[in-house]
């Protein structure tokens, strides 16, 4: 489960494989402690974690951010993700 949207939920798993089907394509994914296959819906964004520079900070991009209030009320993130090409961090 994670807490971005209701019912929403968070794999940190390895695709193993990628197969299209009728509804759509099905990742096979294996985790610490299983296996799973998720049906992945036409139109769901797949996106790739690739590292970048600061340079990819710039006004207008869009941006994800993992971050936590220090006692002086400034967040400071832990993780940033930020879109490239005009795509939107689904997160």
């Amino acid at each position: 489960p994670w807490d971005l949207t209701p019912e929403s939920t968070m794999t940190n798993a390895s695709v193993e494989a990628v197969v299209d089907s009728v509804k759509g394509r099905v990742m096979n994914l294996t985790y610490k402690g299983g296996v799973q296959k998720i049906n992945i819906p036409p139109g769901t964004p797949v996106v790739t974690i690739v590292k970048a520079d600061r340079a990819m900070l710039a006004p207008g991009a869009h941006i994800f951010a993992v971050a936590t209030k220090g006692g002086d009320g400034i967040y400071m993130p832990a993780r940033i993700a930020v879109g490239l090409d005009g795509l939107v961090p689904p997160m």
